[in-house]
């Protein structure tokens, strides 16, 4: 459930649902892909995020993968753990965990506010639920919250002590709930708000506890307690007092009100060592903990802090021979393009039919129009995906963003194994096979070359802004246009193997299929090679296309929205013309090419601004970890 999909569909979808019935459904499909092999790589192919070795940090003798935490309201029955681990999660809060019986929790949404109301105060954890949900495996810690009033506190802690980290006691200094914390060789963290925040100044004694749990709250009654965006301002100032009061050495934990990155980011700024989200994943979206993870790597990872690879040979690196394959296909497709409006035919395509042009003409007056659209459409998704390729060489690879590299590979890959579906018409196109051959040497040593170390890390967005949110759209279009790319390099794949023509192209030329077999029995399989090789190359399309916009929507890569926008119209461009060219414009035939070429633009519309925004940072910004950014224009 990546933003581009929750923004724009699923979030208003339930809301339009009781909010129980949301996060049951939310987390249960969610839960769902997470415990399957082939979920959690949907998840991976979805948000293509791997934890960093920078993102990793010691407190309290343990160890977090990530700085960002979930927070115990969101999922209190860890029903989506292993998917969330996927989202950059780094740590698990459940409770707060009682012995006694519990009280269904009711929940309401306020939207304006963008705050979640639990009534009664505390949504609780029955002892034999945490027990049974804590049997699982978790590969990150996991702490259990606590009331310092609970009179089975003691009870949960006997239970609980040897499948968690540690306990967050809320509401109070129990110094005997503490003792007993200590005597499991667990970790005890003291849950502060501005209420409690009194209390704990008389402490005199605070050895004992390792850290603390800090926490704004919004206004609620003695009923209620609501979560929310409004309670930040309290998080961030309780969070640079408390740090002044303890001193560098306890873990400080931030929590209330996160719902942008720049949130997170400015709490761990200002004194907190990790961060926990809940409500802000409601509101702003699962990728939330990502977006944060994003951040701290942009602002604590810097050019200067990155290991640069030793200066070698550009022959050396993967992006020098991606860049060749895309420049190849390039010019194959100039090439394929002065062919296709000339001669259409190739020597060796008349010596294989037996046919010239005049017999073709002979056959069919219309037979050559057919087989220079065909063509000319060809070449144009080869000079698109050229276009594609290369920038995502220079560009993308040569910076080292793998993802560009990624999707290269795999489309390169689907583009060569195209080539054998029309061997199976007996058609050998020798032009074609030489250039393949050439082609896939290029693909072998990219596959076996060093990939660049990435030299820069663009500073990610850290609001929820209107560019931003726009561009969530602009998102899902672009994936929708590729996965649709997919799709119809598949359909005409299978056409291309099986009976070639569609009703429509037997319509342009007046003819049946019948007409078209007993004319000459290799006509068949010359146009069956022109129709695979297509279907090949709208499937390679539609997968860089696909994969560039699942992975590579970033703020300040306007490189992507060049390629994407460049290599896209001079497909649909080229096609519609040769189309109006030879009179082929039946509606039906027409309809995805203008459907195609107005989600392009529509989609580039929508994310202009965000993908074509440069980041900078002012002296005074650069001291606060903050971030401004300017449009720079294309």
């Amino acid at each position: 459930m990546p933003d581009w999909s929750y923004r724009t569909l699923f979030r208003p979808a339930l809301f339009q649902l009781s909010p129980e019935t949301a996060r049951s459904m939310a987390f249960g499909v969610m839960g769902h892909l997470g415990r399957s092999w082939w979920g959690r790589h949907v998840i991976e192919f979805m948000g293509h995020f791997k934890l960093e070795p920078q993102l990793e940090s010691q407190h309290s003798g343990l160890t977090f993968v990530s700085p960002v935490g979930l927070g115990c309201r969101l999922d209190p029955q860890l029903s989506a753990h292993e998917a969330l681990a996927k989202f950059g999660i780094g740590f698990i809060e459940l409770g707060p965990v009682t012995a006694d019986p519990v009280q269904p929790t009711k929940i309401v949404l306020h939207r304006a506010d963008e705050e979640v109301e639990f009534s009664p105060c505390m949504e609780l954890v029955c002892l034999d639920s945490a027990h049974n949900l804590l049997k699982r495996p978790f590969d990150v810690p996991v702490f259990v919250r606590i009331r310092a009033d609970d009179p089975t506190a003691d009870k949960v802690i006997h239970e609980l002590a040897g499948q968690v980290e540690g306990f967050i006691l809320v509401g109070g200094t129990n110094q005997d709930l503490i003792d007993l914390v200590q005597q499991h060789n667990r970790q005890v963290f003291l849950h502060l708000t501005p209420e409690t925040f009194e209390s704990f100044v008389a402490l005199n004694d605070t050895s004992s506890i390792a850290g603390y749990v800090v926490e704004g709250v919004c206004e609620s009654n003695c009923e209620s307690r609501r979560l929310g965006k409004s309670s930040y301002p309290q998080t961030l100032s309780l969070v640079e007092t408390v740090r002044k009061k303890v001193g560098e050495t306890p873990t400080i934990i931030a929590t209330g009100g996160i719902h942008e990155p720049g949130d997170g980011w400015q709490l761990l700024q200002s004194g907190a060592d990790l961060v926990l989200v809940d409500s802000g994943m409601v509101f702003s979206g699962p990728g939330l903990p990502k977006r944060i993870n994003e951040a701290v790597l942009s602002y604590r990872v810097t050019p200067e802090k990155c290991s640069r690879t030793a200066r070698v040979r550009p022959a050396q690196m993967s992006w020098f021979w991606t860049l060749l394959l895309g420049i190849g296909l390039f010019c194959g497709g100039v090439l394929a393009f002065l062919i296709a409006i000339t001669r259409v035919v190739l020597p060796y395509d008349e010596a294989h039919s037996g046919l010239t042009r005049t017999d073709l003409l002979a056959i069919n007056d219309k037979l050559l129009d057919f087989m220079q659209h065909d063509r000319v459409t060809l070449a144009a998704t080869m000079l698109g995906l050229g276009v594609i390729y290369l920038t995502l060489s220079w560009q993308g690879s040569r910076g080292g963003h793998h993802w560009a590299y990624k999707a290269i590979i795999s489309s390169a890959f689907v583009g060569f194994f195209s080539f054998f579906l029309f061997l199976g018409f007996g058609y050998f196109d020798p032009f074609h096979a030489f250039v393949t051959a050439i082609m896939f040497q290029f693909l072998a040593l990219a596959m076996h070359s060093d990939l660049p170390t990435i030299k820069h890390r663009p500073l990610p967005e850290l609001t929820n802004d209107a560019d931003w949110q726009r561009s969530q759209w602009g998102q899902l279009l672009m994936v929708v246009h590729g996965a649709t790319l997919i799709v119809a390099g598949c359909v005409i794949c299978g056409f291309g193997v099986t009976t070639v023509f569609i009703e429509d192209d037997l319509n342009f030329m007046e003819t049946s299929y019948d007409e078209i077999c007993v004319a000459n029995p290799m006509l068949l399989p010359l146009v069956a090679h022109d129709r695979a090789t297509f279907g090949g190359m709208t499937l390679s399309t539609g997968l860089a296309v696909l994969m560039s916009a699942l992975w590579g929507f970033r703020r300040g890569h306007r490189w992507l929205w060049k390629a994407l926008m460049t290599g896209g119209t001079i497909c649909y461009v080229m096609t519609l013309w040769i189309h109006w060219k030879v009179g082929y414009v039946s509606q039906r035939h027409m309809i995805p090419v203008y459907l195609g070429i107005a989600m392009l633009w529509t989609s580039g519309c929508l994310s202009y601004k965000h993908l074509c925004t440069v980041n900078y940072k002012s002296e005074e910004q650069s001291d606060n970890g903050l971030e401004t950014t300017t449009a720079d224009p294309v």
